[in-house]
Order: structure tokens, then C-alpha cells, then sequence
């Protein structure tokens, strides 16, 4: 069973401090932020599949059908230039961007861009997940081969189409989870300082994989949970804070839907409108 530390972020001092504090700790630490603090660590694919009823057992045959389905179809929707058949991690990763449920889950090196979109749309309590991304390495080093870890885990991933199959198509399913990314990074993913966490066996729960990726003594340090407060004082404070620090949908999102989604959290901070003259001195600056 996955062991999370929990801490209750008080205020935006005390976040820019749990910031402070991360960075100056041991480790490396990845983030992901959740809009509702109730959620567990689950993929796009494992919502899908309970949305519609689908047993988790069915999970891999499903996969293999959503893939092909895409595979086929997506060079009417983004050109002839797709990746070759056997570039599985990068067929999921231009899946996930379009929004197609995938085993793939979002993290990002940041802390204040997952506390955004924890924080976006949220109602009521949000949460950031902190993982330490050294500590699950150094556990898949003692349970993989060394060139699977060195060819694929590490940032230096490039095409191995081998080393992808052998931990994700493995038979039977491995139960871990491994920080990867493609090669050939799409805009957003450098933008929002992304990475992907990918689970070994899609018939098990998210969390179960990372559990089983890692030891006792690393499973009690690894993982911790942020939750914000729900309060719209909250929510609004640091919205505008991070608007402040540039860190808002039109510069996570780059496009006009990005500029357009922005335009909704500008309005944090804000328990009064100003005069139309106001207002349009300050949409102009």
C-alpha cells in the first residue's frame, strides 16, 4: 500500500515556503497538481475505463484498440508528420495532448505550475502531489536491467522502441512506475516543465504500481500530498500571485484557447469591479 505524507497548506506564505523548503531539501521532486483533494493518483485511461463500465482486466486489450484507432486516423487531424509505428511513447504522448485517455499521467518539475492547475478550477480543496523522482529511479535501478534504466528512465531517452516494450508490453505486466518522457518534446510539455509517470500493469490501480516501484524505507519518504484550502480567499490570492509570476493558462497553454482560458483567472483577486475606465486601463497594460 502507497504511504503519502499529508500537510494542510495554511496560506500563500506558507506554499512559498513549502517551495523554498522542497528546493533546498534532498532530492529531486516532480509535481502534480489535482482540483480536487478527494482524488487518488489515477490515469486518464483508468477513469475512462470506470466511466463506461469496462473491467480493469480489459485495460491492456483496450489500450491496444484506442492506439490503433488513433494511429490510423490522427494524420487527418495533424498532418502527415506522425511518429513511426514502433514509437509507442510518443504515439501516447501526442494522444494525452489531444485529450485520448492513456495510461500516461501529467507531472511537472514545478511545484507552483501543478499548484496552478490544481487551483484553475477548482470549487473547493485541491491538492499537489509531490513524489521524489530520485528515490523511485534508484528503486527501478534494483529491479530492472541496467540499460533498460539508463536507455529509457532517463532523460536520455531516444527512440528505443526495445527497452518501451520490454517494461510496458511485458508479459506478464510488470506492477511499477517509471518517469519517462518522449524524445521529440511537444511545445506544452517544455513549456509546463513536463514529464510523464507511465504504470507497468494498466489492470492494477495507479497507485498499486507505485507502490509496488518502490521499497519500504523509500516508500515512506517518497510520496506527499499538499492540500489547499478551499476557501475563495485562497484560491484567488494565489491565482493572482501566480499570475503575477507569469504562470497562468496563456503562457502554460500557448494559442488562442490558452489566451482565452486565461482570461477566466484573470479575474482572481479581484472582490470588486472596477470602473469601465479602470478596468480597460488595466486590460491594456
Amino acid at each position: 500500500m502507497l504511504t503519502v505524507r499529508e500537510v494542510q497548506v495554511r496560506d500563500w506564505q506558507h506554499l512559498v515556503q513549502i517551495s523554498d523548503d522542497l528546493l533546498q531539501s534532498a532530492g529531486t521532486w516532480i509535481f502534480r497538481g489535482q482540483r480536487e483533494a478527494t482524488w487518488g493518483l489515477t490515469t486518464s485511461l483508468d477513469r475512462a475505463l470506470a466511466d463506461f463500465g469496462i473491467r480493469p482486466q480489459a485495460a491492456e486489450r483496450t489500450e491496444v484498440c484506442l492506439v490503433c484507432r488513433f494511429r490510423r486516423q490522427a494524420h487527418h487531424y495533424v498532418g502527415a508528420i506522425t511518429p513511426r509505428n514502433e514509437q509507442v511513447l510518443e504515439w501516447l504522448a501526442l494522444m494525452q495532448h489531444f485529450g485520448a485517455p492513456t495510461r500516461v499521467q501529467d507531472w511537472t518539475y514545478s511545484f507552483f505550475v501543478a499548484a496552478f492547475f490544481a487551483l484553475e478550477t477548482a470549487s473547493g480543496p485541491s491538492v499537489v502531489w509531490a513524489l521524489r523522482r530520485d528515490l523511485l529511479l534508484s528503486a527501478l535501478d534494483k529491479k530492472l536491467p541496467g540499460p533498460l534504466v539508463s536507455n529509457l528512465l532517463l532523460e536520455g531517452y531516444k527512440d528505443n522502441a526495445e527497452s518501451f516494450t520490454e517494461i510496458f508490453a511485458h508479459d506478464p505486466a510488470i506492477p511499477l512506475v517509471c518517469p519517462v518522457n518522449p524524445y521529440r518534446l511537444n511545445e506544452r510539455l517544455s513549456i509546463q516543465q513536463g514529464l510523464f509517470l507511465v504504470p507497468g500493469n494498466i489492470s492494477l490501480p495507479f497507485e498499486d504500481n507505485l507502490s509496488a516501484s518502490l521499497d519500504d524505507a523509500e516508500n515512506n519518504a517518497a510520496t506527499t500530498r499538499f492540500v489547499f484550502p478551499g476557501s475563495l480567499q485562497f484560491r484567488s490570492e494565489a491565482l493572482a500571485r501566480l499570475h503575477g509570476m507569469n504562470i497562468n493558462a496563456a503562457t502554460l497553454f500557448p494559442g488562442l484557447d490558452g489566451f482565452a482560458r486565461s482570461l477566466r483567472t484573470m479575474l482572481a483577486g479581484r472582490s470588486t469591479i472596477p470602473s469601465p475606465k479602470t478596468w480597460a486601463a488595466e486590460l491594456q497594460s
